[in-house]
């Protein structure tokens, strides 16, 4: 006797699609009921007829049956004549235990009282000869327990989910009174003083008390969801046990309204609160379903264009300026519309791109380079030669002849050769200006990235480029209003013994305010930068199936470690770029003194203040990112789900670490130095012989 039935795995790998998850699966055995056969008229009625899912009702005349994953267990069992296994179920009396008895909720479908009644329904039934009855009963039974057994299973995920959240909504609020280190008291009453000591003490007991309750439940619960339990309860101690860390919270409610949105504690209008928080607001949302969908981040983008017009703090007064930042976040808005980075190859796009940027890159770093070093003047020749080379690189092993040649290995050669070399020329040669280093270490991400493109990631960096550029412009406008002697942003030294920023740190004191809109936007433009960045030109689906010709630059031969190294530094580069650009931006912040102050946080507290408020922001902003992803975590479904879920979830809470280290790699990157003699000894021999 055979039965073929068609089983629903719902932890399936691939999309998830009802045709990848559906499995025939074929019975035989003794007791085993035959396949149920269609008479020859409904079968031709029944031919062409699909169900729900698409498939077809019927398999070669025979009756197509449907069982569940869960139904498996029992089956075998029966077939094998063993009980039917129920060890890797809690049990309902443990499961109840573990739990408050006041606040334990049953399944409202089916009680245990509801169990037994049903099951003496069931016996009578059989006793009674009729078995159809019977059979329908327990059916309904089976249907119930699995969704019982389905509302037990995530009975506490409600509740560990508020704990989680909580603990997210309390990190960031001690982060943000750990910033919020100032020396200003709040003159309370003597009945104010006395109803906010009676409310900490409530608040302390409260906590206490339920802390308690916790660990005396302990020992029922794992170690996870016990951890998940005391985390918010011990932040909220942090925050009640230290009465300095009371006095910040209390005085925090008055402080974020006079000084959050402005810089000089003037109150602003209720218009620009309102207009942006709900376009910070806005902002984060697209980023967060750009996730998804790759075309709300074009949206994202047109929001990021009309950002001058909400802040008018970040408004630039040249018009030419307004006009490139329009222009350009609109030319970043198209790249989320086109398709993913995959197995689309267009070599002429990477080699138009590529000799578009070679006279680019040598105005630019002509531009910013000190016109009578004759050194630096042929080093931006030789950057734009370098790029050139790279784009006839890839459009020559476009073509399987050259592939099989003596021009692979030369520019096998050559690429290893530009990645390696080009670094160490910007460390050597490059003075630690912010205008050269800048542009230099641009060159140096611009090249790995144009030898292994395949499509339009070049021509996405150097949109995603000129906006950063413009961003970094912008945020340091107010800089360039107070040097004088023609002294131009591009020439500060990003040495903390420039003498030009010891003399600005004299001339403007330091700023104890870390929480101010300046900071805000910067890290909320460092989080769309960073996000954008990343997804930009593909999703984690395309970086997980990448084309191995990206890589036909450095290597023709498969070499998955090798080819896993070099598509790691393909997708870094542009978060790398950004990390200096973010870098030269904190440098001053707005502030003349903290540029030269923050080059160094081990030596200079005012540098250290800078990290610590700029990255605690971040942080509160990527927190906020994370809890969305966090409710939107998935254990059903398919792997891609389930994974995707995961992935999204990682990416939100490592965007505060990736903003903590890609700002200090960028900052070393300005300011490192082999030796500052080499320099001078170079531009000697240069304007000597040049």
């Amino acid at each position: 006797m055979g039965l073929v039935v068609m089983v629903y795995f719902h932890g399936s790998h691939g999309s998830g699609s009802f045709h990848e998850t559906v499995t025939p699966l074929l019975i035989w055995g003794s007791g085993i009921v035959g396949p149920v056969e269609i008479e020859t008229g409904v079968n031709n009625l029944l031919g062409d007829k699909i169900d729900m899912y698409g498939l077809p009702l019927h398999n070669y005349g025979r009756l197509r049956r449907e069982i569940q994953q869960a139904d498996l267990c029992p089956l075998m069992a029966s077939l094998l004549g063993v009980p039917i296994p129920v060890n890797s179920i809690i049990k309902y009396a443990e499961k109840k235990k573990s739990h408050f008895s006041i606040l334990f909720r049953e399944f409202p479908s089916l009680k245990m009282s509801d169990i037994n009644n049903m099951e003496n329904v069931c016996e009578s039934l059989i006793s009674s000869g009729k078995y159809h009855e019977a059979i329908q009963e327990y059916k309904h039974l089976t249907s119930l327990a699995l969704n019982g057994l389905n509302y037990y299973h995530k009975y506490d995920r409600l509740y560990l989910g508020f704990c989680v959240s909580s603990t997210f909504f309390l990190w960031s609020l001690v982060i943000i009174c750990r910033l919020f280190d100032r020396s200003d008291n709040v003159e309370c009453t003597n009945h104010e003083s006395y109803l906010n000591s009676f409310c900490w003490t409530l608040i302390n007991c409260i906590v206490i008390g339920f802390g308690l309750l916790v660990l005396t439940f302990a020992n029922s619960w794992s170690f996870g969801p016990t951890v998940y339990q005391l985390v918010p309860l011990i932040l909220v101690l942090s925050l009640n046990y230290s009465t300095t860390r009371r006095k910040q919270l209390l005085t925090l409610i008055n402080y974020i309204w006079n000084g959050l949105f402005s810089t000089n504690y003037e109150v602003p209008s209720l218009y620009t609160v309102c207009s942006i928080t709900f376009a910070s607001i806005c902002l984060l949302e697209l980023l967060i379903w750009g996730f998804f969908h790759r075309y709300l981040l074009s949206l994202a983008c047109l929001l990021f264009a009309l950002w001058p017009y909400i802040d008018q703090s970040f408004r630039p007064h040249e018009k030419l300026i307004l006009s490139l930042w329009h222009i350009s976040c609109c030319g970043l808005a198209i790249f989320p519309l086109l398709p993913a980075i995959g197995s689309n190859m267009c070599p002429t796009i990477v080699f138009i791109t590529g000799l578009i940027l070679t006279p680019i890159s040598i105005i630019s770093f002509r531009f910013v380079s000190n016109s009578q070093n004759h050194l630096f003047i042929w080093l931006g020749y030789l950057f734009g030669f370098v790029i050139c080379l790279s784009s006839f690189a890839v459009y020559a092993m476009s073509f399987s002849v050259i592939r099989t040649g003596i021009l692979k290995i030369i520019i096998h050669i050559f690429s290893w050769s530009v990645i390696i070399l080009l670094p160490l020329s910007v460390i050597l040669l490059v003075p630690t200006r912010l205008g050269p280093r800048m542009i230099g270490w641009t060159i140096v991400y611009v090249v790995p990235l144009l030898l292994m493109s395949t499509y339009y990631e070049v021509s996405f960096f150097a949109v995603f480029a000129v906006v950063t550029y413009l961003w970094f412009y912008i945020e340091t406008k107010p800089l360039t209003l107070i040097l004088k002697d023609n002294i131009r942003v591009w020439d500060l030294g990003t040495s903390i013994d420039d003498s030009i920023h010891l003399a600005i740190q004299i001339q403007y004191p330091y700023s104890e305010n870390p929480l101010n809109l300046k900071r805000f936007r910067q890290s909320l433009f460092f989080i769309f930068l960073l996000i954008i960045g990343f997804f930009g030109t593909g999703n984690i689906a395309s970086i997980n199936s990448f084309d191995p010709r990206s890589t036909f630059c450095f290597t023709t031969i498969l070499n998955p470690a090798l080819m896993a190294i070099l598509l790691l530094i393909k997708v870094m580069c542009p978060m790398l770029f950004l990390g200096v650009i973010y870098a030269a931006i904190q440098l001053h912040n707005g502030n003349p003194d903290n540029y030269s102050s923050s080059i160094n946080s081990q030596r200079s507290k005012r540098g250290y203040h800078s990290i610590l408020a700029q990255t605690g922001v971040t942080a509160v902003l990527s927190n906020l990112i994370a809890i969305h992803f966090f409710v939107w975590l998935k254990d059903e479904g398919s792997w891609l789900d389930i994974g995707t879920s995961i992935s999204h979830y990682v990416i939100a809470m490592s965007i505060s670490l990736a903003g903590f280290l890609f700002t200090l790699l960028g900052r070393e990157m300005l300011s490192f130095s082999v030796n500052s003699n080499i320099n001078q000894k170079l531009l000697k021999v240069s304007n000597k012989h040049v």
